[in-house]
């Protein structure tokens, strides 16, 4: 689906909200949203995404000159989507432990500063222009302390695109999907209209490529349940039937069969590491008492 269809697409699921722009901004279009409303376009959330868009393209290629003077082999994740896209914050994954200290100290240098610390990841701030960009730095990708997907997978199988003559590293089409529906159904137990644009964006051959992967390593359930909720979504609105209310809460069921599906995965390849981190998961996004449920 083109942009101009991914617009129409969104207007079509906001249509019945109250506050469209508190809608959108939750659900992270707005800024897609306002290409196509100038009405939008005059908001003060609207121009503050676009402010930060280009201070965050900006820091993108920041990062990107200093992984590469500095030797860290660093991703952009979850960050460069294939429709228009400003994040809350620039996910990054530091591949080497190693590099991970060296490269938020030289990042603080650069005018940074500790925003937060969280179990896998420090969340570094730079204000600038009336604006901010926010880096989130992890060393793995996952849910709290556990990681859904290993990050030598992802680096292995990454590819590069160019950002105003920057070359960025950043997993594949394949991969990248499947970090979003892990990241929706195990760490935010939440899809949002932009997971949704995300699955809708590709081709079906990159669909039917991704579930045969997420086949391989234990991801099946989640972006199997991403997809059909694109797809039933998708035919709602051309169908003028009712589409789901978004940001859509997960089912219990469906996010128990998913750790289940990935812990089973990564106990025949890593023994109990996986089991360990299962158990130290926070219970803040109620992801314990999903486990629970489950049995684990």
């Amino acid at each position: 689906m083109d942009n101009n269809a991914l617009i129409a697409l969104v207007n079509r699921l906001l249509s019945h909200a109250e506050d469209v722009i508190k809608a959108a901004k939750v659900n992270k279009v707005l800024y897609l949203l306002g290409l196509g409303n100038s009405g939008i376009q005059q908001s003060q959330e609207w121009q503050e995404l676009a402010a930060r868009r280009v201070e965050q393209r900006k820091a993108i290629i920041e990062v990107a000159e200093v992984a590469e003077k500095s030797h860290v082999e660093l991703m952009v994740v979850k960050t460069l989507k294939p429709f228009d896209y400003v994040p809350d914050d620039i996910d990054l994954l530091v591949i080497d432990n190693g590099q991970f200290d060296d490269f938020v100290q030289e990042m603080l240098r650069r005018g940074y500063f500790i925003r937060k610390k969280g179990t896998p990841e420090v969340t570094l701030r730079k204000v600038t222009k009336n604006t901010f960009v926010d880096l989130d730095i992890h060393f793995k990708m996952g849910a709290g302390p556990y990681e859904y997907i290993d990050k030598h997978y992802l680096w292995k199988r990454r590819v590069h695109v160019e950002l105003d003559g920057a070359k960025i590293a950043k997993p594949n089409q394949v991969d990248e999907l499947l970090i979003t529906a892990a990241h929706a159904v195990m760490k935010e137990l939440t899809i949002t209209i932009a997971d949704i644009l995300h699955a809708l964006s590709l081709d079906s051959q990159t669909r039917r490529e991704s579930l045969a992967q997420a086949r391989k390593i234990g991801l099946y359930h989640a972006l199997k349940f991403l997809l059909d909720t694109a797809t039933k979504t998708l035919q709602a609105t051309l169908l003028n039937r009712s589409a789901p209310k978004y940001p859509m809460r997960v089912p219990p069921y469906i996010i128990a069969q998913a750790y289940a599906e990935n812990l089973s995965y990564r106990v025949k390849t890593q023994g109990l590491t996986p089991l360990k981190e299962a158990l130290t998961i926070p219970s803040s996004k109620g992801i314990g008492t999903v486990l629970r449920y489950v049995g684990l």
